[in-house]
């Protein structure tokens, strides 16, 4: 009985590390994905296992499972040393990375740089292929994760590698990928990277913004600015929620436009386009100042 208790929880612990070997670790095959030895990707494979048992260690989670500190430290010990990652673990373990504030300069310039700059000389995928390049949301995700983790500086030729790909692919790129791209070089202070954006030709896919309607009644909003029915919108309001001019505006301040802050401090603007950055990272630098919308997460069920 009690091999069979240790034959059962070794499966358990392999079956927790296919992911690794997975091309794709959100593909529909996910669930049935075949068991192997969990270090097969070690070169000292039988002594990486073999300590892993002797410390009764668990296994680490598949990263995008990973929530904790604890369970990225976990994920971080089984990564060190592995060569050649998938674009798609990679991603995922750069977002995990952010999403529990762990930045290990041996994991990411050692094992997780070399692997992303091999990937990335191959160029970007033109269309879903077999998981062996980066697509372009992949790569976007990657330095969005970076930048959120201050390692612009430590990972310098992974930003700039990771601009030439996409400048590559310059004119695939949609408009919302071209400015979360713009946002997150400025914040890493890697605005020369992507100056090649300023060369784009518009995409014409710009996302319809809510309209907004003008003031019906003159007088004044419940922030102190003028309503004033059939002038225009102060811009200045409109992209920034403030006014500089105050009640001497001779611009409209519609009440409709007045700024409120979602249950995480950042402004609601449907007026807008979304925070891209948000959207992805489930934060935003920027916070209060966001010129963006960051709608109300949905609430997860199950």
């Amino acid at each position: 009985a009690e091999k069979e208790e240790k034959d059962e929880s070794e499966d358990d612990g392999e079956a927790r590390f296919a992911w690794m070997d997975s091309g794709d670790e959100a593909s529909d095959t996910e669930k049935q994905v075949s068991r192997v030895d969990p270090f097969a990707l070690f070169s000292d494979a039988e002594e990486k296992a073999e300590e892993h048992r002797r410390q009764k260690l668990p296994p680490p989670p598949p990263p995008k499972e990973v929530e904790t500190l604890a369970q990225m430290l976990c994920l971080a010990e089984v990564l060190h040393g592995q060569k050649d990652l998938q674009p798609a673990v990679l991603t995922d373990v750069c977002i995990a990375s952010v999403r529990v504030r762990f930045y290990d300069p041996a994991l990411f310039q050692e094992t997780l740089a070399p692997s992303m700059l091999g990937h990335l000389k191959g160029g970007l995928a033109q269309e879903e292929e077999d998981g062996s390049r980066f697509t372009v949301d992949q790569v976007l995700e990657v330095v969005a994760a970076l930048a959120g983790l201050n390692a612009a500086g430590a990972l310098p030729e992974v930003f700039a590698s990771a601009a030439r790909a996409l400048q590559a692919s310059g004119e695939r790129l949609t408009s919302a990928q071209r400015k979360l791209l713009k946002e997150v070089y400025a914040a890493a202070g890697r605005e020369r990277d992507v100056s090649f954006l300023s060369f784009l030709v518009p995409t014409g896919d710009e996302s319809q913004t809510h309209k907004v309607k003008g003031s019906s009644e003159e007088g004044f909003n419940s922030e102190g600015l003028p309503t004033r029915p059939g002038v225009r919108v102060c811009e200045n309001y409109y992209k920034t929620g403030t006014c500089k001019m105050g009640r001497l505006c001779r611009m409209d301040h519609p009440e409709a436009l007045r700024v409120v802050m979602n249950s995480e401090g950042f402004p609601i603007r449907p007026w807008v386009q979304a925070c891209t950055y948000y959207a992805r990272m489930g934060t935003c630098d920027f916070r209060k100042t966001c010129k963006w919308h960051h709608p109300e997460k949905k609430a997860s069920h199950g």
